[in-house]
């Protein structure tokens, strides 16, 4: 084979006959340091293979862990080897030499004469692991497709697995959603991946459903198809992140809790939990939990008995709990000076569905610092409406903790206005107001049936919930 043809791209030898004769090696997967990558080698005949990589790009194939093959036997035909990439790889451009002939000896070199054979010299990329794909796995209780992050709520413990597009079989990597529904593969080479969604392990599987796929925007709409649990192929170029690779399941039976609701306090020494439901369906009872992390796999149950739930209601209901045994906890392991504990609170169906909330976060003060005030139970809210769904008329409550000015406006799911039922005005605190809607806009003109949002603005926060109008 003529050599000695130098040319950036190793192509130097084709200029001799017009003739791309680098046609015996395939890499399958991109080169990343420190991983192995598969390569396919054709050869016409049995033969052996030897074959280097200029891994820190310093002209030569001298330097140690260079030779990349040694004496290999080939099978006459297609034989899959894989490349040890160094960890010490530069990153960029790095060449390559395999050279085959028919007889083990004398062992060849990268350069010099042998009576027969073949040499190929290749130009390859080594590529920083610097490559992500990631997002979040929610309950989609209406269900629409469209993450709602005021009231409905992460999914931890789902299974999400990775797959290259040059192996749909094999996951390249696994990963279990975290308490707050996030999942991450990270330190990835650029290249062509699939992500597929498991449905929870701790309910039974035909009692989940994956959402409708791709419905809106993409940082908030369902990427997975609803049969398969597969996502489409995300390509990254050397860099490239994405976050935006999500998942929305739901349960085919009514969900048993919708918590509007969640926090918890340090007061008086010690941690105080409050949480309140728009509405509960055969909620039979409670489970709290309490780690020094977000691993909800950490955590351990607080109550030592079951705290009731309120059954079948409409209405929204409150609770609280205090971690009485928080200090013992503390004492029993050595967990002095750790200053932020995690809680979250379960729901039991009387069927014994559960449903993981969570998490929420309290601070502990170091001493001198001061410390949260009284624990105030968490009334103040924008509450559901009632009745819901409505024909044609429903009430809209809400207190508010101090004196401020706002408005109450209706929204439909286009985000166009409806109707405004509290101009600005100044909104006394401390008490509860009620304001009634006819199902009317502006003009006094019935409005027809469908999802509507009503949104509570005001100079310290805003409030927003749906309701539901059928006709």
């Amino acid at each position: 084979d003529p050599n000695g043809q130098p040319d950036i791209d190793a192509e130097g030898d084709d200029y001799l006959d017009g003739d791309d004769d680098e046609d015996g090696v395939v890499f399958e997967e991109t080169l990343t340091p420190g991983q192995s990558a598969d390569v396919t080698i054709t050869a016409s005949v049995i033969g052996y293979l030897n074959a280097w990589m200029d891994f820190n790009a310093n002209g030569d194939f001298l330097d140690q862990g260079e030779k990349i093959f040694d004496n290999v036997n080939l099978a006459a035909g297609a034989n899959a080897l894989q490349i040890s990439v160094p960890g010490s790889a530069l990153i960029g451009a790095v060449y390559s030499r395999f050279r085959f002939n028919s007889d083990s000896s004398p062992l060849l070199s990268y350069t010099g004469d042998h009576g027969n054979g073949e040499v190929e010299d290749y130009k390859n990329i080594i590529y920083a692991a610097n490559c992500a794909l990631g997002d979040y796995v929610w309950q989609d209780l209406n269900p629409e497709g469209i993450q709602e992050d005021w009231w409905e709520p992460a999914i931890s413990g789902v299974t999400v697995n990775l797959y290259s597009s040059t192996d749909l079989v094999t996951p390249l990597a696994t990963d279990i959603t975290d308490g707050f529904g996030k999942y991450l593969f990270d330190n990835l080479v650029p290249g062509s991946y699939y992500v597929e969604f498991i449905k929870p392990p701790n309910t039974p599987t035909e009692d989940w459903f994956i959402t409708s796929q791709d419905v809106g925007n993409d940082a908030l709409d369902s990427d997975a198809n609803p049969s398969t649990g597969w996502t489409g192929m995300y390509t990254l170029a050397a860099g490239d992140t994405d976050l935006t690779v999500d998942c929305g399941m739901y349960l085919a039976d009514p969900v048993p809790v919708i918590l509007s609701s969640f926090n918890a306090l340090f007061v008086d020494n010690i941690p105080i939990l409050h949480w309140t439901t728009q509405s509960e369906s055969e909620n039979s009872y409670w489970n709290l939990f309490r780690a020094i992390s977000q691993n909800l796999g950490q955590s351990i149950q607080i109550n030592t008995s079951a705290i009731p739930g309120a059954g079948t209601t409409t209405q929204p209901t409150e609770y609280s709990y205090t971690d009485e045994g928080f200090y013992d906890y503390l004492y029993e392991n050595d967990l002095i000076g750790i200053s932020t504990f995690w809680y979250w609170v379960e729901s039991v169906s009387i069927a014994g569905e559960t449903c993981i909330y969570g998490p929420v976060s309290v601070n502990i003060p170091n001493p001198g610092d001061e410390i949260n005030v009284p624990f105030i139970p968490n009334v103040y809210d924008l509450y559901q409406n009632y009745p819901n769904p409505f024909n044609p008329y429903t009430e809209i409550s809400f207190s508010l903790p101090r004196t401020t000015y706002g408005e109450l406006v209706i929204y439909n799911l286009k985000g166009e206005k409806v109707k405004t039922l509290l101009a600005e005005q100044a909104l006394l605190g401390d008490k509860m107001h009620r304001v009634t809607w006819n199902a009317t806009d502006e003009m006094g003109k019935p409005v027809s049936s469908g999802i509507y949002l009503y949104q509570l603005r005001t100079l310290e926060r805003n409030y927003i919930r749906r309701m539901l109008l059928v006709k």
